[in-house]
């Protein structure tokens, strides 16, 4: 996890106060995240390489600040799902390869997009294809 914050210069960059070791273990190793803020107060997030692991991706949103607690597997708790307010999730490919749960995976997202959309502020989940 880095947590990049711009600066006055846009050459520079802060690292802030995150403990990355402790947010890694929390994790378990099983996600790699970047989180950094794109202008004052809005905060981009970018997820990769969930392998189609649904509980793993969920549990991550959810620490991440972007997914209700209340989220589950279940379609009818994702309609509002999304609790991140004007963030901007980017999810940057390879939910599907190893884990058995790749269509669920992209079902949730897509519902994301909607939830995300539709709150107030806006947010924003973007979903790239990765390499398989």
């Amino acid at each position: 996890l880095h947590d990049r914050r711009l600066a006055e210069k846009p050459d520079t960059v802060d690292l802030g106060e995150v403990d990355h070791a402790d947010f890694t273990a929390q994790l378990q190793g099983n996600s790699s995240a970047v989180t950094c803020a794109e202008g004052p107060g809005r905060r981009v997030v970018s997820v990769a390489d969930q392998h189609g692991d649904f509980g793993h991706m969920l549990e991550l949103l959810k620490r991440l600040g972007l997914v209700d607690s209340l989220a589950t597997s279940t379609p009818s708790t994702w309609a509002s799902a999304w609790v991140g307010g004007d963030a901007i999730l980017v999810q940057t490919g390879d939910i599907l390869d190893r884990g058995p749960d790749g269509r669920l995976m992209y079902k949730f997202l897509w519902a994301l997009q909607d939830a995300a959309a539709a709150a107030s502020p806006p947010g924003k989940v973007v979903l790239l294809t990765g390499n398989h």
